[in-house]
């Protein structure tokens, strides 16, 4: 192949395997991907696509146990990485300015106050104005959006030419993500950097990238223009992933597109009117304030400050805002597992006690936002189920599987999967575990606490469409936290927006959507909505 003389770097036919004692199975295949100087070049694609793995095969970073045949050709030029989860990527007992400087201090043997000064000027590089005190900060004392920025320092520090983002904005809300991705482009467009940017979010792949490359199962599909590949996708996979990502505009009366179904070239079904015969209690929040225990019994202040919502009976209330605005701490209230400091939770007009009763407790659910934390991972999905049934005295022992089954059929996952543990199963049917867990105690309320916004675009597409399903069918009231406004609108009735511990906006959803009164929310909006280039709407680089 002939070669581009701004190639920075040339990736020939790679394909790594794995080989142990019991198996072997090839985890890329035959990829080839170039890239050129001061571009933007994206990897899209889901989980077990491959797309970490190639990222991990070029910065020389793979794991033993997995062969490499092909060629990586990188020019002469020096990479850096920003990897997808700050707190496992950063030594939680190293201050931020010796994490930053460690590999250049040893090979520019700089001094401390060198090494110090190099911190804090990266620090202020990336974004982060009071780098002096910052510098001096541990891991855990950041937000998750200064701790990237932190890694994206570490990263700069080496005077890298290439720069290799492994999901850098995945777990970040709307607003943190934004400011990553202006960061990215500042930092790529002042020291002329080429980037490759891997995500399995195609609306930020779109927004970013001047290329693209969609990946499944180890290959690359597809790759080109990243207009062309949006307006015009060849594969039918890339158009089956465009078409599932839900938007501002998705129609609410139908199912969302999936993988599956725009591949078998189905239109999404029709969902079913809502029941009026169901469980879904209402429920009232009134003046509601919540704090969490220090030491020695001291309290912080109010985390959530004079909450007062109405959830209908039957109804979805979507709670949208920023990291840190309190909306996991409201769930985690009404849930009953944490202690409000004011206030009263009221359902069905009976006020919530805490520590609340096991009828209370089996009253509200809550299906958490990761998956792979809510399950025990030396119990099968059996086990785990059949405890909740037996611990509440629902089914009698010779039932317990008959129900299992029912729902696991509920969540629509195969039986089979009773018999499988949480290492053997996907993120997003972990997911369909969880709520298959919280549908076990027959709630009247379910609490979805960001429930898809760590799975891939296809695979939250289809969990959304069974939470809906479910929620319509049983009857049942939910109260939905997102950060993603988009997916929000689809699954809610009602949307109520906060901001540092309060509602600061409320009402119908297309409502808050289409004609928002607070300038937080329009914000909010505005960080959603990404210039998109099927849309011509891309920034000038």
């Amino acid at each position: 192949m002939m070669i581009d003389a701004q190639t920075v770097l040339d990736v020939q036919r790679l394909r790594i395997r794995r080989q142990s004692a019991d198996n072997s199975a090839t985890l890329v295949t035959d990829v080839s991907l170039q890239l050129r100087a001061g571009e933007i070049f994206g990897v899209v694609g889901e989980s077990g696509s491959g797309k970490s793995l190639t990222l991990r095969a070029i910065a020389g970073l793979l794991r033993p146990g997995l062969e490499v045949d092909g060629s990586i050709d990188l020019h002469g030029h020096r990479v850096g990485m920003v990897f997808q989860e700050p707190m496992t990527a950063l030594n939680p007992t190293m201050r931020v300015w010796d994490l930053i400087t460690l590999a250049p201090r040893k090979r520019h043997g700089w001094s401390k106050s060198r090494a110090r000064q190099e911190a804090e000027r990266l620090l202020r590089e990336v974004g982060i104005q009071d780098a002096e005190t910052k510098a001096d900060s541990w891991p855990h004392q950041l937000s998750g959006g200064l701790r990237q920025r932190v890694l994206i320092a570490m990263a700069l520090a080496n005077e890298p030419d290439i720069l290799l983002c492994d999901e850098p904005t995945t777990a970040v809300d709307v607003l943190v993500q934004q400011q990553i991705l202006e960061l990215l482009r500042s930092v790529q467009r002042d020291r002329s950097l080429s980037i490759i940017f891997v995500s399995h979010d195609l609306a930020v792949i779109e927004h970013l990238c001047d290329r693209v490359a969609v990946m499944r199962d180890g290959v690359i599909l597809e790759q080109g223009d990243i207009e062309a590949v949006f307006r015009h996708p060849e594969d039918h996979y890339s158009r089956a992933l465009i078409e599932s990502m839900p938007t501002l505009e998705s129609d609410k009366s139908r199912e969302l597109p999936t993988v599956a179904s725009v591949t078998a070239g189905r239109a999404p079904a029709e969902l079913a009117a809502p029941t009026t015969s169901g469980v879904g209690a209402a429920v009232e929040l009134r003046g509601l304030c919540v704090s969490y225990e220090r030491r020695r019994r001291r309290r912080t202040p109010d985390v959530v400050q004079d909450v007062t919502l109405t959830i209908e009976a039957g109804t979805t209330l979507g709670l949208v805002g920023a990291s840190g605005s309190g909306k996991s701490t409201v769930a985690r209230g009404v849930a009953g597992l944490l202690r409000p400091a004011a206030g009263e939770i009221v359902i069905d007009g009976t006020s919530m006690r805490y520590p609340r009763s096991p009828a209370d407790a089996q009253t509200v659910q809550m299906v958490f936002q990761d998956p792979s934390a809510a399950l025990n991972p030396m119990r099968s999905v059996q086990q785990t189920l059949e405890e909740l049934l037996a611990v509440h005295r629902l089914v009698p022992a010779a039932q317990r599987g008959a129900r299992v089954q029912e729902l696991l059929e509920m969540v629509e996952l195969p039986g089979r999967y009773a018999s499988a543990y949480a290492a053997q199963l996907s993120g997003g049917q972990k997911q369909r575990v969880g709520i298959a867990k919280a549908l076990a105690l027959q709630p009247r309320v379910l609490i979805a606490d960001e429930s898809v916004a760590a799975l891939d675009v296809s695979v939250q597409a289809s969990v959304l469409n069974t939470l809906r399903r479910l929620q319509r069918e049983l009857g049942l009231t939910m109260l939905f936290i997102s950060h993603d406004l988009a997916v929000t609108r689809f699954v809610s009735d009602r949307i109520a927006v906060m901001y540092r511990g309060r509602i600061i906006e409320e009402g119908p959803a297309d409502q808050v959507v289409l004609n928002p009164h607070e300038e937080y929310t329009m914000r909010l909006l505005a960080a959603a909505e990404l210039p998109r280039a099927s849309a011509g709407g891309r920034p000038e680089r």
